[in-house]
C-alpha cells in the first residue's frame, strides 16, 4: 500500500481501503480495556455494494487510502437498473447502479446536480444531491453550505426537518 491511514486518524466519513474495496467509516470508538491493548471498534460501509461491516482494529494498525475522485455531475435519466449522470465540464456520461445510489435514488430528479464518487475511474456512488434552482431551508432560515467536508445526507436532512425550496 502506497498511502496508508493509521487507526488514530479514523473519523466518521473517512474513506478507507480494505481487501481492495473502498469503504466509508460510519462509526468508530477508541477502546482502552483494563487488560490488553487498545483497539478501535469500527463500523464501515462499502461504497460499491452498500453493505455494512464491523471490525475491531488494533491500535496503530494501518489500512489503505482509496484513490477516490469526486466530480460534480448532473443526473439525466434512469436506464433500466442504472442511473445516467453527465459531467458538466466535458459532457461525458457515467452509469451508476441502484446499489451505488442507496437512499439517494428516492430524491433524484432530472437535471439535478450531484457529487459523484469515482474509484479507479469507475463511478461508484453519489455523495450529495442539489435540486436545480433550490436552496436548503430550515424553519425560515437559509442554510449555506460553508463546510463541504461536513456533509449531511438528504435523508438525514429530511429527518431533521430540513427541506429543499425554490430560490426563484
Amino acid at each position: 500500500m502506497a498511502d496508508v491511514i493509521d487507526t488514530s486518524e479514523f473519523r466518521n466519513g473517512l474513506k478507507i481501503l480494505i481487501d481492495n474495496e473502498p469503504f466509508v467509516i460510519v462509526e468508530f470508538q477508541h477502546v482502552k480495556p483494563g487488560k490488553g491493548s487498545a483497539f478501535v471498534r469500527t463500523r464501515y460501509k462499502s461504497l460499491i455494494s452498500g453493505r455494512t461491516l464491523e471490525k475491531n482494529f488494533k491500535s496503530g494498525e494501518k489500512v489503505g487510502r482509496p484513490d477516490i475522485e469526486e466530480k460534480k455531475m448532473q443526473y439525466l435519466y434512469k436506464e433500466g437498473d442504472h442511473y445516467v449522470f453527465m459531467d458538466s465540464k466535458n459532457y461525458e456520461q457515467s452509469h451508476i447502479d441502484q446499489a451505488g445510489l442507496g437512499d439517494s435514488k428516492n430524491f433524484l430528479k432530472e437535471n439535478m446536480d450531484a457529487s459523484v464518487l469515482f474509484w479507479n475511474g469507475r463511478a461508484i456512488s453519489v455523495d450529495r444531491l442539489h435540486p436545480p434552482g433550490a436552496a436548503l431551508h430550515q424553519r425560515g432560515r437559509h442554510l449555506e453550505d460553508r463546510h463541504p467536508d461536513r456533509r449531511v445526507s438528504d435523508a438525514r436532512r429530511l429527518r431533521k426537518g430540513l427541506r429543499w425550496t425554490s430560490t426563484s
